[in-house]
């Protein structure tokens, strides 16, 4: 096997193996499912931190764009530090940056949608009464 064959196999090997590691990141546990449900049904806000152009081409109904880059300058459209938050992305990476940015803000309550595709999952999670 020459070198050019096995640099092309590791890059391969490489790419596939970070795309499963994406993949299989941005899911979610039923029990924090759970969690982002009852928060949000609690009247938690819903923040899309993708591009303008990625909500633009769709987004969750009722969320609010602000970028994960603009957050900084942002902060007062969130409201109270006290108010519950739910921050997604397209993968995840972004929703992560931005839990920790907001929670070092002094926000209280943030959690993780992290891809957006979980939001399929989250409507099919029943909510027990504990």
């Amino acid at each position: 096997m020459s070198w050019q064959n096995i640099t092309i196999a590791v890059v391969i090997t490489a790419v596939v193996g970070l795309y499963i590691y994406k993949h299989f990141a941005a899911r979610l546990s039923e029990v924090e499912l759970t969690e982002i449900k009852k928060t949000l049904a609690s009247g938690a806000r819903l923040v899309d931190v993708r591009t303008p152009q990625e909500f633009a081409a769709g987004h969750i109904d009722g969320a609010i764009n602000i970028p994960v880059s603009d957050l900084p300058g942002k902060l007062k459209r969130l409201g109270q530090k006290n108010q519950s938050l739910v921050v997604y992305c397209r993968s995840g990476s972004r929703s992560g940056h931005a839990v920790s940015f907001l929670k070092g803000q002094g926000f209280k309550h943030v959690l993780d949608l992290k891809a957006m595709s979980n939001w399929r999952a989250l409507q099919s999670v029943a909510m027990g009464t504990n």
